[in-house]
């Protein structure tokens, strides 16, 4: 099937993964997890916002569909907050209500890019003493430095090099409510 192109503000654009190729992947790791996870009590799906939105809540609700019982979080964190000295740093600015400790964590984000912001979840975690802590993301680019264990990866291998969003990923903060992931092509529409 030739994945169909269009114009968002003034730029082509192309589907990378169509609404239904992500909901059969999303099938597939939810399955795993179910086999994986089976008779393991106190899971909990923890959403990392706003990104993770759409695959987390895609994946919680295949897992209940397979009988899979969990909690449901989110945690916000940003690498995008200036540190004053020229630098960013990682930020985070809404914890999970639910307690950490001894609990079955699945992290849901979405890119693993340089792997700052899921590092420092990862410390942020670890000092709660959950009783295991495991990954799922869309996807991973390559060069990432991210330290932690991604179990579950939407999209096997490293994305490409380019500015995806929708599926919950954002470009400059809009479009996360696309049901495919699509990129800018860099071409400028020819009239």
């Amino acid at each position: 099937m030739k994945k169909k192109k269009t114009i968002i503000n003034g730029f082509v654009c192309k589907i990378l993964y169509t609404k239904d190729e992500l909901k059969k992947m999303v099938s597939e790791i939810a399955d795993q997890i179910a086999k994986e996870y089976k008779g393991v009590d106190n899971i909990t799906i923890l959403i990392v916002m706003n990104g993770g939105a759409d695959f987390g809540l895609d994946l919680s609700r295949a897992l209940e569909k397979l009988g899979v019982e969990h909690a449901r979080e989110s945690i916000t964190a940003t690498r995008y907050i200036e540190d004053g000295k020229g630098g960013k740093k990682v930020q985070i600015f809404h914890k999970p209500n639910l307690i950490i400790k001894d609990r079955n964590i699945i992290v849901i984000d979405d890119l693993v890019d340089k792997g700052i912001t899921l590092n420092k979840l990862h410390q942020y975690l670890i000092k709660q003493k959950p009783g295991s802590i495991n990954y799922a993301v869309i996807g991973t680019k390559k060069g990432h430095e991210f330290t932690g264990k991604i179990k579950y990866q939407l999209i096997k291998g490293f994305l490409p090099n380019l500015w995806l969003f929708g599926y919950g990923m954002d470009w400059s903060e809009k479009h996360r409510s696309t049901r495919s992931i699509m990129y800018n092509t860099g071409t400028k529409e020819s009239n």
